[in-house]
């Protein structure tokens, strides 16, 4: 007895004696909750995951950079715009030394200006042996001239009709020659094909370029709408959908975004990663209405969930 009294008396008894009250209490205060915490706890909703994948895309532009190339053998002679420079389409940006043309385009002229000539005299021979074969008809008739000589008025139409032919296919050889030269010379005039603007320009005045070695004398990049393209692997292709909501941002900046949706997955498996992994990828493409990033720049892509996008919906209806 007074082992207990001595106990209850010392510090260790009083700590006993706090921690037996606070466990009572405790247990007590779970009795008459009667288990309300385990139940509010069951019916808590699971939380909602906004995106089914997140990965990371590069920049292109529909159409591509443009490469522009002189289609004929040449110097150059002029340079008209400068890397950067916005351009529009049928713009012209560089010449070449069109002398030669201009010389070709001339003689082809002078020929058909002959040509002309001779066109008239035969048609003129061809009505004097018309008229000569009528007279020749008429005395071969009244018995005037021989057979023979109304042959020879015969056979000499028809070489007047046969040289006319030959001189209006020489004629007509002549004005394909000047229209060749024409579009020779118009092949002088390096123009743009597209509005957009100036990426690269590898030629300078005084440079000469070979068809045959074709070589890019301006790139291009087109006025045209930026894209995302994107590598998916094969086990992601269940959470990727044509016509998926999907979230573009830099890389180091996820709070500027812009909208974007799936417009094309691709039929066909890539055997190779771009990374050079093994592996089945097919090509994503997510068109975007505007995007202010560089071409070839990494962005990341957020592909929203599609059960979570369906009941947002049915909730705003």
């Amino acid at each position: 007895m007074r082992f207990w009294l001595n106990f209850i008396k010392s510090l260790w008894g009083w700590a006993l004696v706090v921690i037996l009250i606070g466990v009572g209490a405790y247990i007590f205060s779970m009795e008459g909750k009667g288990g309300q915490g385990a139940d509010s706890m069951a019916i808590l909703p699971p939380p909602k995951i906004p995106y089914s994948l997140i990965m990371r895309g590069i920049v292109n532009i529909k159409g591509g950079i443009i490469n522009i190339s002189a289609p004929r053998t040449g110097t150059f002679s002029e340079i008209y715009v400068k890397e950067g420079e916005y351009v529009k389409k049928g713009q012209l940006l560089a010449m070449q030394d069109d002398r030669d043309d201009k010389i070709q385009i001339r003689s082809a002229e002078i020929d058909i200006e002959n040509a002309f000539i001779q066109k008239k005299f035969e048609e003129l021979n061809l009505n004097i042996q018309n008229r000569e074969l009528t007279r020749t008809k008429l005395q071969f008739d009244q018995g005037a001239i021989s057979e023979q000589q109304y042959d020879t008025a015969k056979d000499q139409l028809e070489r007047a009709k046969l040289t006319v032919a030959k001189n209006k296919s020489a004629l007509d050889g002549l004005l394909t020659n000047l229209e060749t030269a024409k579009i020779n010379l118009a092949l002088r005039r390096i123009t743009s094909p597209v509005d957009g603007q100036i990426l690269t320009i590898s030629v300078n005045a005084g440079i000469g370029v070979s068809a045959d070695n074709v070589s890019t004398a301006f790139q291009i990049i087109p006025k045209a709408p930026k894209y995302i393209r994107l590598k998916l692997d094969d086990s992601n292709i269940d959470k990727v959908f044509i016509g998926q909501d999907v979230v573009i941002s830099r890389e180091n900046n996820s709070q500027q975004t812009y909208k974007g949706r799936v417009s094309h997955i691709g039929n066909v498996f890539a055997s190779i990663l771009s990374d050079g992994q093994g592996g089945n990828t097919v090509d994503v493409i997510v068109d975007v209405d505007t995007l202010p990033f560089r071409l070839g720049q990494t962005v990341l892509a957020k592909f929203k969930n599609q059960k979570l996008s369906v009941s947002n919906d049915a909730a705003q209806k």
